[in-house]
């Protein structure tokens, strides 16, 4: 039985928080990992305002998923430079954006990384997260490297990268907690 491809995602409630995934099982998922991550890991995260613009020097913005999503997102990059003229923007996007990144003005680097769950190429599934696996520990030295003032995820849906920014010490992390890891935010 073929699945309706057009299906909209739905709005699963549980405990007072949203969760949009089609089903009830993985919203429970991330719903358990959010219960125990909030009473544990982000006991540690400072929820401290953020702070003044001209204290943020790089910004990373992070779109992982696929080129149309890609492309709505860079117009708000001047917006963001416009609210942080002292910083450099830098991306965080999967390596099929290449040449669409290389012609944006605002963005000074692009750090690209392969989600599994969002990568297109022809391979098996076992490949692309083996790929995604072995791309994770560069990612998230050059994103420490990099020391990232703040980061802003712009992926609402599960396969973002809230956990990498995080892993990469990013020290703010702004985003949606719709798709899980909402603790892990600012």
């Amino acid at each position: 039985m073929q699945r309706d491809k057009n299906k909209t995602m739905a709005w699963q409630s549980i405990n007072k928080r949203l969760y949009l995934y089609n089903s009830r099982l993985p919203a429970l998922f991330f719903a358990m990992i959010d219960f125990i991550g909030q009473w544990t890991i982000a006991r540690f995260i400072s929820r401290k305002g953020m702070p003044e613009p001209s204290k943020i020097k790089k910004i990373l913005v992070s779109r992982p998923d696929h080129l149309g999503d890609l492309v709505m997102t860079t117009a708000v990059l001047p917006l963001i430079k416009q609210s942080f003229p002292h910083a450099s923007i830098h991306m965080l996007a999967g390596s099929w954006s290449k040449e669409l990144l290389e012609n944006i003005g605002e963005i000074e680097k692009t750090i690209y990384y392969d989600n599994f769950y969002l990568n297109r190429k022809a391979m098996s599934g076992w490949k692309k997260i083996l790929t995604s696996l072995f791309q994770i520990l560069p990612a998230v030295k050059t994103l420490r490297d990099e020391r990232y003032d703040l980061g802003i995820e712009f992926r609402p849906f599960f396969g973002n990268n809230i956990f990498l920014m995080w892993l990469g010490e990013v020290k703010y992390r702004v985003g949606y907690g719709t798709a899980g890891l909402g603790f892990l935010l600012h």
